[in-house]
């Protein structure tokens, strides 16, 4: 689980609340699971809560992201990455909903020093 705090700004130039913050609290609950032959496997969820919004409920939750990754290390500095996320825009007149699919590659020069394992 992760919780953090972002602001944001939008329509600097193109509107009269465009210098003003929108404030967002962002929650991610990732699960991940390490399957035998070095192969992890995780789904996400993070949640945007509108915080600027927050006197009217029906505007609270801004956006929501699904996630879906897999990694794949080999030898002790390499890992090859696939990802699959969509974000679900709530509360627009035209949503911008997208899907994102991605493939990365790692290589750590230092392996000794990667932290979390």
């Amino acid at each position: 689980a992760r919780t953090r705090f972002q602001s944001r700004y939008r329509d600097i130039f193109t509107s009269k609340n465009g210098k003003i913050p929108q404030n967002y609290s962002r929650n991610k609950i990732e699960i991940s699971y390490k399957l035998p032959a070095d192969l992890t496997i995780a789904f996400s969820t993070e949640f945007f809560i509108h915080l600027s919004e927050a006197k009217d409920m029906t505007k609270y939750l801004d956006e929501v992201r699904y996630g879906l990754s897999a990694d794949y290390s080999f030898g002790e500095n390499h890992t090859l990455s696939a990802f699959w996320y969509y974000r679900d825009k709530m509360n627009y007149e035209n949503p911008e909903n997208i899907t994102v699919i991605g493939i990365g590659y790692e290589f750590l020069i230092n392996p000794a020093s990667k932290s979390g394992e």
